[in-house]
């Protein structure tokens, strides 16, 4: 899923859906965990960071992606993420 979060950031790069491109490496694999189901404990435990950092990157990501909640989120990336045929 990291790649093609990525991915889908360089494939409109220049354009106006390019909001993952936004995002930092350390936010990416916040999203990505995010798209899991993982829970921000989760996240903290699996990264090896403080669970307030946690809540600080997701706040960072859904700003950068114009939404304001998780489910928001994953629905974005469902709908930027290229589909495997």
């Amino acid at each position: 899923m990291m790649d093609e979060i990525t991915r889908a950031g360089e494939s409109r790069q220049g354009s106006r859906y390019d909001l993952t491109a936004t995002l930092t490496a350390r936010e990416k694999e916040v999203l990505e965990l995010i798209t899991k189901g993982r829970s921000n404990k989760e996240i903290a435990d699996v990264l090896f960071i403080a669970e307030k950092t946690v809540k600080t990157h997701i706040s960072n990501i859904l700003s950068k992606l114009h939404v304001t909640n998780r489910a928001q989120a994953i629905c974005y990336v469902m709908q930027k993420t290229p589909t495997k045929d």
